[in-house]
C-alpha cells in the first residue's frame, strides 16, 4: 500500500530529526502533527532548524518530490516551495531548492535559498542565502543576506554580508 503525501512528509521529518539529533521539544511538535497544516506550525516554530541545518539538506532533497500532493495545504499555512504568490504578506514563506526555472519572491515574502537557483526579489522581500550557490537579483527594495553564490542589488534594494568571489 502507498504512503498518503503527509505521511511520507512526516517520515521525511522524523529520518532529518535523528539525523541531526533535534531538540526534543521540536521533535516531540514533530510527532504530535496530525496533519499538514499542523506539520507546517512546527517548521515555523523551528524554522531555523528547518533552513539551516542537516534538516535542511534532507528537505533539499525530499521535499520537491511529494510537493505537489502536499501543496494546497502547505500554501494555505503560507509556506511555498520554488513559487511565491505574486501578493504575498509577510507570513509568507519560499523555500527555494535546486531548480531550473527561476523563482521569483514578491512583496513581503520571505525567500530561504536551500540549494543552486537563479532567484529574483522583487517588492520589500527578502532573501536569504548561507551556503548555495545561487544568483540573487535584488529590484525594488528587496533586501538579502547573502553568504555565498552571486548577487546584485538595483534599485533602492540591500544587500549584506555579501562579497564578490
Amino acid at each position: 500500500m502507498e504512503k498518503d503525501a503527509y505521511t511520507v512528509l512526516k517520515d521525511i521529518c522524523n529520518r532529518a530529526c535523528h539525523e541531526r539529533h533535534a531538540c526534543a521539544n521540536g521533535y516531540k511538535q514533530m510527532l504530535a502533527s496530525g496533519n499538514v497544516s499542523q506539520m507546517m506550525a512546527t517548521w515555523r516554530s523551528n524554522w531555523e532548524d528547518i533552513v539551516e541545518s542537516k534538516y535542511a539538506d534532507i528537505i533539499r532533497t525530499e521535499l520537491p518530490r511529494i510537493y505537489p500532493d502536499l501543496k494546497e495545504e502547505m500554501n494555505k499555512a503560507g509556506i511555498y516551495l520554488n513559487e511565491c504568490p505574486e501578493n504575498a504578506p509577510s507570513f509568507v514563506r519560499v523555500i527555494i531548492t535546486d531548480c531550473v526555472h527561476v523563482v521569483h519572491i514578491y512583496d513581503y515574502a520571505q525567500g530561504f535559498v536551500l540549494g543552486e537557483a537563479n532567484v529574483v526579489a522583487h517588492g520589500h522581500s527578502q532573501v536569504y542565502n548561507e551556503k548555495f550557490n545561487a544568483d540573487i537579483t535584488l529590484c525594488d527594495h528587496a533586501y538579502g543576506n547573502i553568504k555565498t553564490g552571486s548577487a546584485k542589488a538595483l534599485d533602492h534594494s540591500t544587500l549584506k554580508n555579501y562579497s564578490e568571489q
